[in-house]
């Protein structure tokens, strides 16, 4: 499944952003943030409607799918539309990868 590597990368965030939408096959998935959050968090969102609407991605078996705090988390996506979105910060400083779990993420 490599066509669901995704990378989103960028040390200079100055505030809340969106990464541009991506098509995901589905599959196992992971989402990893390191650096400083600003108090903020970084979270996968999906679509079901072309982009007009936005939902974040929710626990799955009681494992949060948002960062707050450097690391990873992993979960299962259906196919679909997606984005990375980072909200609530003030100055955050961040690395961000996304991709198939089993790419070594």
């Amino acid at each position: 499944m490599r066509s669901n590597v995704v990378f989103f990368n960028n040390p200079n965030v100055a505030g809340d952003l969106n990464s541009p939408p991506f098509n995901l096959a589905g599959g196992h998935v992971a989402l990893g943030a390191f650096g400083t959050f600003g108090g903020g968090s970084v979270k996968l969102q999906w679509s079901s409607d072309a982009d007009a609407t936005w939902f974040d991605v929710g626990p799955q078996g009681g494992v949060a799918t948002a960062l707050t705090v450097p690391g990873t988390t992993m979960f299962v996506a259906v196919p679909g539309r997606y984005r990375v979105a980072v909200v609530g910060t003030t100055g955050p400083a961040l690395k961000i990868w996304f991709g198939d779990a089993r790419d070594g993420g």
